[in-house]
């Protein structure tokens, strides 16, 4: 049992590798890292409002996955066929293993599953009159679509990444996707509200408004959500959650850690133990510009990022 486990935990890595190689590639051929969501109109059904995508279809190019990304892009659909309503199914595209980590419990392996969430930085601010997202915080902005609400398009290159690449989060696993049943393709409960409309309506605490951010990404704030947030509710549903964000975080079922990937490429397991203030410093690509934007919510602490918070 512990060898498996051990594997697991190295494939799960290996993943997580894959993903941030994949990232890495996009941002040389782009100037600027996967948005967390996309849209474009779907060929298939021009009538309706421009589809949402997040972050996944962006790197299924990079990820080996050239046709199943054309497939989506034109709206030629694969077995089963795309419904009238333009939205496909939750099984209608195939399973990318890459997408998953292999020591989820909960995961079915089939259709568009996923286990892995990007760095979105700190949680979007719903409320008020100012920019829904903050540059400096972290890599994947969804401003890029949804700035037509509050605020503009932002985007991020490594040379923005101040606190250097090393220091700098990209992706995590985490165990309440699966579970919940988020999909990349967006047919879930949690996210088909918002998987058709540019326009998308933002509330405060409440999953079933279709808001993305906590099923695709990792955020920090400034009050931590739990005494440890990084290990507490891991199998609690995100469409029933009372503060759904708070499961926007790094967790997984490995043994007191979690398995990330770094924006210079490097993969290493975190302890679960480790501090908040750390965490959300490892979040932020540009610490200074991020306690400025935000603020005095924007100190994130004074702990020293050291080797002392790394599983061996």
């Amino acid at each position: 049992m512990m060898a498996q486990r051990s594997a697991q935990k190295t494939a799960c890595a290996n993943n997580l590798r894959q993903l941030g190689a994949a990232s890495i590639s996009f941002m040389t051929e782009n100037r600027k890292y996967p948005s967390s969501f996309t849209s474009w109109t779907n060929p298939a059904a021009p009538a309706l409002p421009p589809q949402i995508h997040p972050w996944p279809v962006q790197l299924l190019p990079n990820l080996d996955q050239q046709t199943l990304y054309d497939e989506i892009v034109t709206g030629i659909p694969v077995p089963p066929p795309i419904p009238a309503t333009g939205l496909p199914t939750s099984d209608s595209y195939g399973y990318v293993a890459v997408l998953n980590c292999p020591g989820d419990a909960f995961a079915t392996r089939k259709g568009a599953e996923i286990t892995y969430v990007a760095n979105m930085g700190v949680q979007d601010a719903v409320s008020g009159t100012g920019p829904l997202d903050f540059r400096g915080t972290g890599l994947f902005y969804d401003r890029s679509i949804r700035g037509q609400q509050r605020g503009g398009v932002v985007s991020i290159d490594s040379v923005a990444v101040r606190d250097g690449l090393g220091q700098t989060l990209m992706f995590s696993e985490s165990t309440n996707l699966a579970i919940s049943g988020v999909r990349w393709n967006f047919s879930n409960a949690i996210t088909a509200a918002a998987s058709s409309t540019g326009t998308c309506v933002y509330a405060d605490g409440d999953a079933e408004s279709g808001h993305p951010e906590f099923a695709f990404g990792m955020v920090w704030r400034a009050t931590p959500p739990s005494a440890n947030p990084f290990v507490d509710g891991k199998r609690d549903l995100l469409q029933s959650a009372a503060d759904p964000w708070a499961y926007a975080r790094p967790s997984s079922y490995h043994a007191q850690a979690f398995n990330v990937v770094f924006a210079d490429g490097r993969t290493s397991q975190i302890r679960d133990s480790i501090s908040y203030d750390i965490y959300c410093k490892l979040m932020s690509s540009d610490s200074g510009t991020a306690a400025a934007a935000l603020g005095p919510a924007g100190n994130i602490g004074v702990g020293r990022v050291d080797e002392a918070m790394f599983a061996q």
